[in-house]
């Protein structure tokens, strides 16, 4: 695996990534996420964090906060020895996860994994702690094939329309530089949308389906590096699903709120159904969090 000069991985606040740092929540989910952490500390040539968050002083398999963190150290330090890792433990009887989000540093990047179901706390947790830290979060769902995560796959950024959803360029672009891989700008078109556009072409309007992804990615300040992409599906996490399999991608660029706006007081629904179903790992970020994007 080839090594990236740590200038060079930007995922959208301006600031280099400097560490990566990965949430243990005393669950079984957590160690998918030391797997894919270890990877790209090893390929960015960046140290580990490993930030144990003590949600309840015992898990479903009886591990406590300081026995996890050791197990994943150990973990870690086995199957990649010349890795930098430290580890932090966040313990609070107020809010554990806001501690842990106030933990974090503008250069960090966070991975972490995540079960399937709302009910789930790996899952309640990802959502909450994203939103309130609001930096780059790699989730790792359960169904993420980790065999080919940064090693041959491109990189996917989905567009509705929105100047939200639009944020999360800079970090799609960095993540897909840094893997030196190319980027798909991909919309989703709903097929109200589609006869909406046709009937406009019958009454002679210069209009395309495709005319606002293709702005976007002309827009980019190197568009040679990016694809447009557009979809027809009812269902766009469907459709994201599917584009991410049959492309074999390596990750999913999404923000959490689009053109829907807050669906959730935590999270955008749409992103957190593809990081529950999609065989990719899915690099989320707070619109919110970043500036507002600078094209060219």
């Amino acid at each position: 695996m080839t090594s990236t000069s740590t200038e060079s991985i930007q995922l959208g606040a301006g600031v280099p990534i400097a560490r990566i740092v990965v949430p243990i929540t005393l669950d079984h989910h957590y160690d998918r996420g030391v797997g894919l952490a270890a990877r790209l500390a090893a390929k960015w040539e960046l140290p580990i964090r490993l930030l144990s968050v003590d949600l309840s002083p015992i898990d479903a398999v009886n591990l406590t906060a300081g026995e996890a963190i050791e197990a994943a150290r150990k973990a870690l330090t086995k199957s990649r020895p010349n890795l930098t890792v430290d580890d932090i433990l966040i313990s609070s009887s107020d809010d554990a996860i806001q501690a842990a989000a106030d933990a974090m540093e503008p250069s960090d990047l966070v991975v972490m994994a995540t079960a399937a179901a709302d009910g789930d706390r790996s899952f309640s947790f990802a959502q909450s702690f994203a939103q309130r830290w609001g930096g780059p979060v790699i989730m790792v769902g359960p169904n993420a094939d980790l065999d080919t995560f940064a090693e041959d796959g491109d990189v996917a950024v989905a567009v509705d329309g929105s100047a939200m959803a639009e944020r999360v360029l800079p970090a799609a672009v960095g993540l897909a530089e840094a893997l030196n891989r190319p980027l798909h700008v991909v919309h989703v078109l709903r097929p109200e949308f589609t006869e909406h556009i046709a009937r406009l072409k019958e009454q002679g309007e210069p209009v395309s389906e495709s005319a606002y992804v293709r702005n976007v990615v002309g827009q980019l300040a190197d568009p040679s590096m990016a694809e447009w992409v557009v979809l027809h599906d009812e269902n766009p996490v469907e459709a994201l699903v599917g584009f991410a399999a049959s492309r074999s991608l390596s990750a999913v660029v999404m923000g959490t709120h689009g053109a829907s706006g807050i669906v959730r007081p935590t999270f955008g629904s749409t992103t957190m159904q593809v990081v529950a179903q999609a065989d990719r790992p899915v690099l989320v970020q707070v619109p919110m969090a970043v500036p507002p994007l600078e094209l060219k």
